[in-house]
């Protein structure tokens, strides 16, 4: 078959849901890993034998790992912290490893269960049909089960093929690989063990493709688009045209506002706004790095036609020097970051950036993952919240006014003046608002 042009099947992977890779040891690939999530910034990720015995950080994602009783994690999903999601515990086990997630992104649920079945183990229905039985529909369940049947390209069958059919069916569940190799080994062997199977209601919103490389491993990565999932668009920053925003004001203010004063403001703030693109920091383009992985690109494709033991070798040999590439680049990386460092430098900008090394990632947003485990919306989960917090107040207004103090010096009680205003908003935080309509105090300041 033709092979899909490079630029079209990245734009496929910005566009994807969810990614699925055996690494066979995340810690060697670790770089490269870690600049192609930067790259896409895929929601959700899946990876199996990342032979770690802790998950490995990425910027903006939160780790879980599965769990186990005397074996390493053959498990771990990250998922972006932009999301809401809800870990739901799973039993531990060696050869069937689990992790289970709720994710909800604006109008979009399902959960996610990442799997590892291992090849000397069998499939376990009864472990896989508690996880269903206690969390919702629909399911997207992806990993590597090790299992071979006809149904999905493998060109054997075993008994884990068929208890994963036999469950499939008897759970409404779909296999939604296309039959294209996952797993390449030797010059003659290619196999699909990487699956991913959904609920059959959920078919038609889901579309599974392969990767067109390795990324270094003898897995070939899958992805799972799922539609109304999307990755964000490009960031962008919010910029006021002040002179501009004073002379609409001017304009606005010759008949008096009255009543509709902050309306006025708004739209003053909004017509003088504009939105810039905002480029991230880490954002370099290495021509040697590049030019490396479509060497190793192309030996692995002409591996997969020729089946030659020379390509094969040829495509080993890039990994490596690809490999070397990327360790190279993180120490340039590093060696700048301390030649940065100097008296000169905000001692609050370095806390943060060690702070940052040390932390784990938390999702954005707790009380919307608190509603999502409750099955509530999230202003009940905010009026339970502030109840429980504040209490019922039992006195009257009069009385709680009546309860302040009368200052001490006479002259806290007159109306402040407009110097001692300027003064105020000088020392205040320019892009933060007093309150929820949502008008800074730099639009106050240039009032």
């Amino acid at each position: 078959t033709m092979a899909r042009p490079i630029l079209s099947f990245r734009n496929e992977v910005r566009h994807a849901t969810i990614l699925q890779w055996n690494a066979r040891g995340l810690r060697s690939r670790i770089s490269a890993f870690r600049q192609y999530v930067f790259t896409n910034r895929i929601p959700v990720i899946v990876i199996c034998e990342p032979n770690v015995d802790k998950p490995l950080k990425l910027s903006g994602y939160e780790a879980f790992v599965s769990s186990t009783c005397e074996e390493r994690s053959k498990v771990v999903v990250y998922i972006r912290t932009d999301f809401t999601y809800v870990h739901h515990a799973v039993q531990p086990h060696d050869d069937n490893q689990y992790v289970c997630l709720r994710i909800r992104k604006d109008k979009v649920s399902f959960t996610l269960i990442g799997v590892y079945v291992s090849p000397s183990g069998r499939f376990q229905q009864d472990r896989l049909r508690d996880i269903l039985s206690a969390t919702s529909a629909p399911w997207v369940i992806t990993g590597d089960l090790n299992a071979h049947h006809l149904l999905w390209g493998s060109s054997t069958i075993n008994a884990k093929g068929r208890n994963l059919v036999s469950f499939a069916s008897k759970h409404d569940l779909c296999i939604i690989n296309d039959g294209s190799p996952t797993y390449l080994r030797g010059l003659t062997y290619s196999s699909c063990l990487d699956l991913t199977l959904v609920s059959r209601s959920f078919r038609s919103q889901v579309q599974w493709f392969s990767d067109i490389e390795t990324h270094g491993s003898d897995h070939i990565p899958t992805y799972v688009r799922i539609r109304g999932l999307t990755n964000p668009p490009r960031a962008t920053i919010r910029k006021i045209d002040w002179p501009k925003f004073q002379r609409l004001m001017e304009d606005a203010c010759r008949e008096d506002p009255g009543d509709n004063l902050e309306d006025v403001i708004k739209e003053a703030m909004r017509e003088a706004s504009c939105l810039l693109p905002f480029t991230a920091k880490r954002s370099e383009f290495d021509v040697e790095l590049e030019k490396l992985c479509a060497l190793r690109r192309r030996a692995e494709r002409r591996y997969r036609r020729t089946k030659s033991i020379c390509d094969l070798r040829l495509a080993r040999r890039m990994q490596k020097k690809v490999q070397r590439r990327l360790d190279k680049l993180e120490q340039q990386r590093w060696k700048v970051f301390c030649e940065s460092l100097d008296p000169r430098k905000p001692l609050s900008r370095i806390w943060s950036t060690i702070r940052g090394l040390r932390s784990t990632p938390q999702q954005k947003h707790p009380f919307m993952a608190l509603a999502l485990r409750l099955g509530c919306t999230q202003l009940e989960v905010a009026n339970d919240f502030c109840a429980r917090v504040a209490g019922v107040c039992a006195m009257s207004a009069s009385a709680v006014r009546s309860a302040f103090p009368e200052a001490r010096i006479p002259e806290m009680d007159k109306d402040f003046t407009l110097e001692e205003l300027d003064a105020s908003l000088a020392a205040s935080r320019r892009s933060s608002s007093p309150g929820p309509d949502g008008i800074t105090y730099a639009a106050l300041a240039n009032l």
